[in-house]
């Protein structure tokens, strides 16, 4: 259960004024189901009605909106509402987890020569391979198997069933989620057949891999991803390529080998990159799209072949006003 926390030390974290009674509160919730002992948020207009419903007791809210909520609601208000919820979804996390002590559950096989320090926690039926090097409060989660050489920085949690494939380089802090595959062999063929892949992958500290995500190793260097980058599930990153810092990829996109993703590039669900290309830094590419040639960084693109996103919003308008001549 999420400990109780007084109203004023809410609004001290956040900085936020309040408008309300001074009480106690236990939980956090959405609009729709929160009772009068839930924290809750509203930031958008499109839930006006459920706002003026809802049972929560206390509603973090930008000052446009505070009104829009019952009286019975004691209100935080703030300059920026999704941003204080995240902090507030950290902070309740934070007080919610209970690391275990440094502990290896006796089914695993672990290799002589892997190091392992003894704050890490790793969970039944795990396999660890030769001189693997496994930091400080790393927990590895049941069934998963680190390679040969690999190294896990310190502070990061893996999901179950992973694998974490050889020479991989994991970053510190890093979140891995359920199923993903780090270092499987790249998607490089010949007349001969599959091309052997002898390179590794490194990523950076404070990335997020989600669940099922595929990257490959590279064919003799580095498949690299750049801190604090975060990557949603079903995401499938091929052999040679380069992602830079700060760098979202959401659901199913997929990156052909060899591309590269400059820093602070992000990419909607579903989008393709084809191989051997640059999107540079900043640029915003829409779900669905498909990217067929580098595109220079700052700018939004859609579309496919995917162009700048206003070139081809004048283009559809264009082509919609001369099948009405």
């Amino acid at each position: 259960m999420t400990p109780t926390f007084s109203l004023s030390e809410m609004a001290a974290m956040l900085n936020a004024e309040v408008r309300g009674p001074q009480t106690t509160y236990v939980g956090v919730s959405d609009l729709k189901t929160a009772c009068k002992a839930d924290l809750s948020v509203y930031f958008s207009r499109q839930w006006r009605e459920i706002a003026r419903a809802t049972q929560a007791g206390i509603v973090i809210v930008e000052h446009p909106l505070a009104d829009n909520l019952p009286d019975t609601c004691t209100r935080l208000i703030v300059p920026h509402a999704r941003t204080a919820w995240s902090a507030v979804l950290r902070w309740v996390e934070s007080v919610q987890t209970v690391r275990p002590a440094g502990h290896v559950h006796p089914s695993c096989i672990i290799a002589e020569t892997a190091t392992i320090d003894p704050s890490a926690c790793i969970s039944p039926l795990c396999v660890i391979g030769e001189h693997t090097q496994i930091g400080r409060n790393v927990n590895i989660a049941a069934g998963c198997v680190v390679g040969d050489g690999a190294i896990i920085g310190d502070g990061t949690t893996m999901g179950s069933s992973v694998t974490i494939h050889a020479k991989t380089r994991i970053g510190k802090a890093c979140f891995i989620s359920d199923g993903a595959r780090i270092g499987t062999v790249g998607f490089g063929i010949d007349a001969d057949g599959l091309i052997p892949h002898l390179g590794h992958v490194v990523i950076g500290d404070f990335c997020t891999i989600g669940a099922n995500v595929c990257i490959d190793r590279a064919t003799v260097t580095t498949t690299a991803v750049g801190m604090a980058s975060h990557i949603d599930n079903l995401v499938q990153i091929g052999h040679n390529v380069t992602i830079g810092q700060r760098v979202r990829l959401c659901g199913q996109v997929g990156i052909a080998g060899g591309a590269t993703l400059e820093d602070d590039v992000w990419v909607g669900g579903q989008a393709g990159i084809g191989g051997h290309l640059t999107i540079g830094q900043g640029a915003r590419i829409a779900a669905k799209s498909g990217v067929t040639k580098s595109l220079p960084g700052g700018l939004s693109y859609s579309g496919f072949p995917a162009e700048p996103n206003m070139q081809r919003l004048r283009k559809l308008a264009a082509a919609k006003r001369a099948s009405k001549q």
